[in-house]
């Protein structure tokens, strides 16, 4: 059985044409405000992720801006989301400046019902992460692999206390 839409090729090019195809199906809304369909920022940052991987970086651009000009009114957690990808795109195209001042940011904005949770935790492993990579691309950097290392083990102090309110185990590292 072959549905519509879903290719029966075997390699990733046709899957790269399809999502090709899915993105040309949603620019003919991308005129319209995003607030106007309901899930179309979600999707649109996932449709991004798929654009990254095949290394079409100025599409993910173009998406990432709107569904960040949207969130930034309109829905916190996505703009959080959206904010996060950013940075870890920046990482991997080696922007390593960019990519800590978005992270840095983000940390810096955490509410205080959000400081001392998993998601602090999160923030400061993906900046740890920024760390060590800019510590590994950068010759005149190697301080950032021990700022990474301290990071983490601020992570790890968090949960930690975690583990200890909860009461059960719970997963620092992934």
């Amino acid at each position: 059985m072959v549905f519509k839409g879903i290719s029966i090729r075997s390699s990733n090019y046709g899957i790269e044409e399809d999502i090709e195809a899915c993105f040309l199906n949603w620019v003919r809304f991308g005129s319209q405000p995003l607030s106007r369909i309901v899930g179309i920022p979600g999707f649109t940052l996932f449709m991004s992720l798929f654009f990254e991987a095949g290394g079409k970086y100025c599409v993910v651009k173009k998406l990432r801006r709107k569904v960040i000009s949207y969130s930034k009114k309109h829905d916190p957690n996505l703009y959080h989301l959206s904010l996060r990808h950013r940075a870890l795109t920046s990482v991997r195209l080696h922007k390593f400046e960019k990519a800590e001042r978005i992270q840095d940011r983000l940390l810096k904005s955490l509410t205080e019902d959000l400081v001392g949770t998993e998601y602090e935790i999160q923030l400061l492993k993906e900046l740890a992460y920024t760390y060590v990579k800019m510590g590994r691309n950068t010759p005149h950097e190697k301080r950032s692999i021990s700022e990474g290392k301290d990071l983490l083990i601020r992570a790890s102090e968090i949960g930690m206390q975690l583990k200890k309110y909860m009461g059960k185990a719970f997963l620092i590292i992934t």
